[in-house]
């Protein structure tokens, strides 16, 4: 494995979603050089359950803040700039990866590339489960699971591309409407900068996200209500000088 870092941010969620990706990322075939979590929540309490959590997990290094509003661009960008590998992977917070998805997505990084993930998603009737239950039950949680389709950006399971790059565009910018993703947005940045698309499909690896149920917590992060147009989220513009940050 090229040196990795996966950067993570948290915000107001609990440690146990959290847990997914340390666990799945930290059991790799090939695990990552560091994750880098973002630990940005207002609660004291989540603020310290993530602290308590990470201090499990040898390969996760925490940036601690403090932000009143949640804020995808602002965290990201705070996690990449601290970054130290080669190459800087963004990834949601409650992530399932299966054993062996580093080892694919090694082998279409580079530094003329971007790197996305197709991921899938847990359907209601799948009961939780802890990390090391999932990792357990690989095949048969594949078998349950809808794979997202694909299409021309990332739903938002991971995406990464090499240190200098970030670094030259200074990470993300405000979302895409009428999308609202920060994903979308940097994908579109990274075409433009000459950057090729090279997407992991489902078939050559995983990457599973668990079930949510729609809640007003989800709309307030960005979710869109049934027949909502797009929903701006609070973004941040890219602040060459900042970086996001307040």
């Amino acid at each position: 494995m090229q040196s990795l870092s996966a950067v993570v941010l948290t915000w107001n969620r609990p440690a146990t979603l959290l847990e997914n990706s340390l666990y799945t990322l930290s059991n790799q075939d090939d695990p990552p050089s560091e994750i880098v979590v973002v630990e940005a929540s207002p609660d004291l309490q989540r603020h310290a359950d993530t602290l308590g959590l990470c201090g499990r997990y040898p390969l996760a290094r925490v940036v601690e803040a403090s932000w009143p509003a949640f804020n995808i661009s602002r965290g990201m960008n705070v996690g990449i700039r601290q970054a130290r590998g080669e190459f800087i992977m963004a990834t949601c917070m409650e992530m399932l990866f299966a054993p062996g998805f580093l080892d694919v997505m090694n082998r279409k990084m580079g530094r003329d590339s971007m790197v996305f993930a197709t991921c899938g998603n847990l359907p209601e009737e799948v009961p939780p489960m802890t990390p090391a239950e999932a990792w357990e039950r690989w095949p048969q949680l594949c078998l349950a699971t809808v794979p997202c389709p694909p299409s021309r950006w990332s739903p938002g399971a991971v995406l990464c591309a090499h240190r200098d790059w970030w670094l030259r565009v200074r990470g993300y910018d405000e979302a895409r409407r009428p999308f609202c993703y920060v994903d979308a947005d940097i994908e579109d940045r990274a075409i433009r900068s000459g950057l090729s698309i090279r997407n992991i499909e489902w078939d050559e690896s995983q990457c599973i996200h668990p079930y949510h149920p729609p809640s007003p917590l989800f709309y307030s992060l960005g979710g869109y209500p049934p027949d909502a147009g797009g929903v701006d989220r609070d973004v941040v513009r890219n602040d060459p000088e900042r970086w996001g940050e307040p």
